[in-house]
């Protein structure tokens, strides 16, 4: 079985179960798919999203534009790997493949493989040019942002310092390059 994905390194991403891209229909179901994406467990309670996404409407209409947006994640990940009830909402990790939180894992690692695994899933700023009209969602991006540019940083000098001490100096000096392209302020890369 092939699994959905969404892709938030970069720029925005997703893929239905069978492989093919996917086009979410609004933004904002874009949005609430990278805020369950990058939620522990990748669940948030309603209220959460709601403040995030539709704090500027009321909340019967702002409950509404949720369910619909939760319905577009159904119809695109497939029913099994959105999940929901009276209280939270969710996206189901065995079912949806998603590069952000892999990605952490792995740069949170000490050991060779984990970091080239690391190096090999970032491609680029999260959410890199995405952008929309909600102050709460811009100030929780800016911080997500921020979070995964110094853990990245930080992975790829790891990764350098292991291969210069290997002596793979190839593997060492594109570790660097690739930790002054996130932070060129690095002065340790």
């Amino acid at each position: 079985m092939t699994r959905a994905a969404i892709r938030l390194l970069g720029g925005f991403a997703a893929y239905g179960p069978d492989g093919t891209p996917a086009v979410l229909s609004t933004r904002k179901s874009q949005a609430l798919t990278a805020v369950l994406a990058l939620s522990d467990n990748q669940i948030a309670s309603r209220d959460r999203l709601l403040g995030l996404l539709w704090g500027d409407r009321g909340e019967q209409q702002a409950r509404h534009s949720l369910n619909q947006a939760l319905t577009s994640l159904r119809h695109t990940f497939g029913q099994d790997a959105v999940i929901a009830d009276r209280e939270t909402a969710g996206l189901v990790s065995a079912a949806i493949e998603i590069d952000a939180p892999t990605f952490l894992r792995q740069a949170r690692r000490d050991d060779p493989a984990a970091l080239d695994a690391a190096a090999a899933l970032w491609r680029g700023p999260l959410l890199r040019n995405f952008t929309l009209r909600e102050p709460p969602f811009e100030d929780w991006l800016a911080m997500q942002r921020a979070t995964f540019a110094e853990v990245a940083a930080a992975a790829m000098l790891r990764a350098g310092t292991l291969a210069a001490q290997r002596g793979d100096t190839d593997r060492a000096r594109a570790a660097f390059e690739l930790a002054l392209s996130i932070d060129s302020l690095m002065e340790a890369a």
